[in-house]
């Protein structure tokens, strides 16, 4: 299943990306969004492709995020892979062109968008089911797609 264990039910909370943008000049020529972390990890958003789901999380369930979870910001790109959505963030910058991330420099897809994922929970895998119907149940994931 996508994210395994590492998929999070907490309520992030901080400025919309858009809000973001509003307290800065962005370049006229600008199309891209470059953002860096404490650990050196670098990640690309274009512009055009933010929306109010767009969150740079600064608190976690109502208290300020913690180290582990991205202290002092982490951007939430719903949707999305974790590889876009960085942690520790320190630096926006813009560009007029794309500087990709370090996955999408080893190959990864820029745009990251999570594709649907199935799980089976039933029959169990490897079952021996006797003649008949057949009861089938289990989840799918699909990102913000319904």
């Amino acid at each position: 299943m996508i994210g395994g264990t590492l998929i999070s039910n907490g309520i992030g909370q901080g400025p919309r990306g858009a809000d973001v943008l509003a307290l800065t000049t962005v370049p006229s020529d600008a199309v891209w969004m470059l953002m860096e972390s404490t650990d050196g990890y670098t990640e690309s958003f274009r512009l055009a492709d933010l929306t109010a789901d767009h969150l740079l999380v600064t608190h976690l369930n109502g208290s300020p995020l913690p180290p582990q979870h991205g202290y002092p910001a982490r951007f939430i790109f719903p949707g999305h892979y974790g590889m876009k959505q960085p942690q520790w963030v320190t630096r926006i910058r813009f560009a007029s062109v794309d500087q990709p991330g370090y996955w999408e420099s080893n190959g990864w897809d820029e745009p990251a968008i999570v594709q649907t994922v199935p799980r089976t929970d039933a029959p169990a895998d490897g079952a021996a089911r006797p003649a008949g119907a057949v009861r089938f149940a289990g989840i799918a994931f699909a990102g913000s797609r319904r």
